[in-house]
């Protein structure tokens, strides 16, 4: 039983991994945006 759950945790932890490190690969240009405005400091 405790082989079953270990196995279990193991195959959703790598899936995790696998979604983590995937996931920034594909989006090479990330879109950049920006808000300015002028503003006073002084």
């Amino acid at each position: 039983m405790k082989r079953i759950v270990l196995a279990v945790v193991l195959v959703i932890s790598l899936q995790a991994v696998a979604q983590t490190v995937a996931a920034p690969a594909a989006s090479s240009n990330p879109k950049v945006r920006a808000i300015t405005g002028f503003v006073r400091l002084g």
